[in-house]
């Protein structure tokens, strides 16, 4: 069997990776020239690590990240309202959560491949198959044909596009700058994770250490799409919108190069109940797009990746079905997760002082049974 992998991303590389430890032929093919290290950065959190471990690059992910000791959310003024400890988390499923670049944790998959089944500057044009095959043109004429095709191409997917059509994204209301600094955050906090949400609509701002000497941070606030930076203002700009966030928020805008700054308006997909048609299934944000606010978005391709990898195994003679149960294996879970991240954000986006007062008071009361309830379903994998 060959599974035709559309994409190079966390979910494709993850795909192609799983196809190979199940002993399943593969071709990745991404649009992008090359492979190389960009984005930010990304958590990967104990369910990822888990599928990471069973293909065995999680020592070698954690080495090239940091393992964070605490997860805390706050306000803006620096006093946290709830804190998770790493320590309780590995007792109860074997991981913590590791920060690290994303470019960094895609090279580390990609080298884990045979190379020669990794194509770049392989946009996709279209796809047409039959009972048995599935073959895939690209922009540039070149074609591929394989048993079945996996559609790991993102949140603008052709490949969603030619299945369902045209779907509208959903816009959360928020617009985020985030990106990597050469800094050192003080002692304390190395390995602590910061979330601090002001007092503006949408208005957070977040850092961790991903190595010795690097931070990822971003920052959000709630303001129409599609808006951009003046050139030349970047800097200023975060300083409008977080300086009030405490010495440490100011320490890292300090240190930012502003050509580094990423600004992306924050955008999901409403769930979808089918993912797959015949010998073409979609995976990570493709199918379930989701607003990065539990850490869970390369979590949920990651683990969709080892699932769909299983069910063709175990059903090689029966792509449509193999497709199928691997739906119904991810789609709960994966919707949870897209769910509770938009109720998120939407908390995130009041506009009023006395509600967000009340939120904030929520938060902090919220008990910690449902709490360990949500980590629960995030953090745990039945697989």
């Amino acid at each position: 069997m060959k599974v035709l992998i559309i994409g190079a991303g966390i979910g494709g590389l993850t795909t192609a990776l799983a196809c190979k430890h199940f002993n399943l032929d593969y071709e990745v093919f991404e649009a992008a020239p090359e492979i190389r290290e960009v984005g930010a950065g990304i958590w990967v959190p104990p369910n990822a690590m888990e599928v990471m471990r069973r293909l065995g690059l999680s020592d070698l992910i954690a080495k090239n990240g940091k393992t964070l000791e605490s997860i805390s959310v706050g306000g803006p003024n620096g006093r946290l309202w709830y804190t998770l400890h790493t320590h309780d988390v590995v007792q109860k499923f074997g991981f913590g959560t590791v920060a690290i670049h994303r470019g960094r944790l895609q090279k580390i998959l990609y080298a884990a491949l045979d190379l020669s089944k990794v194509h770049v500057g392989k946009r996709l044009k279209n796809f047409s198959a039959n009972e048995g095959s599935v073959t895939a043109t690209f922009e540039d004429g070149s074609r591929a044909t394989g048993d079945c095709l996996v559609g790991a191409d993102g949140l603008r997917s052709q490949t969603r596009k030619q299945l369902f059509g045209e779907m509208p994204l959903r816009y959360s209301g928020q617009t985020c700058w985030r990106g990597i600094v050469k800094h050192q955050l003080p002692d304390g906090l190395r390995g602590a994770m910061r979330e601090l949400w002001g007092n503006k609509p949408g208005q957070r701002f977040a850092y961790s250490q991903i190595t010795d000497s690097e931070v990822y941070y971003y920052g959000t606030l709630a303001l129409p799409a599609g808006g951009s930076d003046p050139a030349g203002t970047t800097k200023q700009i975060l300083t409008e919108h977080f300086g009030s966030f405490g010495k440490q928020a100011t320490d890292i805008i300090a240190d930012i190069n502003p050509d580094s700054v990423i600004r992306t308006d924050l955008f999901d997909l409403k769930p979808m109940s089918t993912w797959t048609s015949g010998l073409v299934a979609l995976l990570g944000d493709a199918a379930h797009a989701t607003t990065p606010n539990l850490g869970q978005g390369g979590a949920q391709a990651i683990e969709d990746a080892f699932v769909l990898a299983m069910e063709l195994k175990e059903q090689p003679q029966n792509i449509p079905a193999a497709f199928q149960s691997y739906q119904e294996k991810r789609l709960r879970k994966a919707h949870y997760i897209v769910n509770t991240s938009w109720r998120f954000a939407q908390l995130t986006n009041m506009k009023n002082a006395a509600g967000i007062g009340i939120r904030n008071w929520l938060i902090r009361a919220t008990p910690a049974s449902i709490t360990d309830k949500q980590i629960e379903k995030a953090y745990k994998i039945d697989f």
